[in-house]
């Protein structure tokens, strides 16, 4: 049976932790194990887990430095070996360092991104059903396609809809990034840098980029839209959610795992569901072979594609979405 562990932030319960005094402290502490997962099966293969939390907590994850942060992390991934993990997921916050982390520990250490994408985008398609709307009819735009990750998100969602609007000032990498989508769906978008003309329209915003976020204000979002903001914090998505109770507002997909799955992958998500990225570990350890880590590796749109048909085929199914704070679970 393949062993995976997966490296949180401390348990945000904690509350003396989250001062400044409590932070300070918890950065001297050791990484430990805050829970254990078994009865994961695919049919072909099982798979058992822990969840180990590193010494630092979200808010440190984000702001702190690399050097602050990676010996941290490398701590906690030690204690995730001697445990048995075979195959170790970053949180998001930390999973810039998972390659680097990875090679010099000499562990496959997966940053949880390509898990990430393919599961909020099948968020994204749950709730257009759920407004009953046909995801291939939508009005779609993205706001940031020429962010690090905006092309992949934006080419994902071209094999999606028909109607698709990219929105970014530099027109020369929006040019290229519309030759290559039509290439490979036959998709022609439209570009704009006025994205005060096109939100009013648009039935699915994605916003990767954190600029993108700002340009969302309550009044030009239309009744009904799904608006997807990849990994934003907390605050933020709530804010906008309460600004606009009539759109659906989400941040982070979630993932039923298959098996009769003992255990929780965070205290407020029921058991056998996980947060998309944490999928990305499991399934490795599920399949072990070397050309899967190697898409999460090289991130790209067939690469995500590939990655996700992958987990339908061992039984991981998108299962709701996170929006802050907040669960929608559509298969409980």
């Amino acid at each position: 049976m393949a062993c995976f562990a997966l490296i949180t932030p401390f348990p945000s319960g904690a509350r003396f932790f989250s001062s400044y005094l409590g932070e300070k402290l918890l950065c001297h502490l050791p990484a430990i194990t805050t829970g254990s997962i078994e009865g994961i099966e695919s049919g072909i293969a099982g798979a058992a887990g822990c969840l180990v939390a590193c010494p630092l907590t979200d808010r440190q994850l984000v702001t702190s430095s690399r050097e602050f942060v990676c010996p941290r992390i490398e701590r906690a991934v030690k204690a995730a070996r001697r445990r048995g993990a075979e195959v170790i997921g970053l949180c998001p916050p930390a999973g810039p360092l998972a390659e680097g982390v990875g090679n010099r520990l000499g562990l496959p250490v997966t940053n949880g991104r390509c898990a990430s994408i393919a599961g909020t985008l099948a968020a994204v398609k749950l709730a257009v059903r759920q407004r009953s709307r046909d995801t291939k009819t939508a009005v779609a735009i993205v706001i940031g396609a020429d962010a690090p990750e905006g092309h992949i998100w934006a080419g994902l969602l071209a094999r999606e809809v028909q109607n698709l609007t990219l929105v970014a000032s530099r027109s020369g990498v929006m040019e290229r990034l519309a030759y290559r989508i039509v290439q490979d769906c036959g998709l022609a978008v439209h570009l704009t840098s006025r994205w005060e003309k096109v939100i009013p329209g648009a039935d699915i915003i994605l916003a990767p980029d954190p600029a993108g976020v700002a340009l969302l204000k309550p009044g030009y979002i239309k009744t009904g839209a799904v608006v997807c903001l990849p990994g934003a914090p907390s605050p933020v998505a709530r804010t906008l959610a309460a600004a606009c109770p009539d759109v659906t507002v989400l941040t982070d997909g979630l993932v039923k795992i298959p098996g009769r799955v003992k255990g929780r992958f965070a205290p407020d998500l029921p058991p056998g569901l996980a947060d998309a990225w944490m999928a990305e570990a499991i399934l490795l350890a599920l399949t072990d072979h070397p050309e899967f880590f190697l898409l999460t590796r090289e991130l790209s749109i067939d690469g995500v594609t590939q990655f996700y048909t992958l987990g339908l085929s061992q039984g991981f199914v998108p299962a709701g979405w996170r929006s802050g704070q907040k669960l929608r679970l559509t298969i409980f």
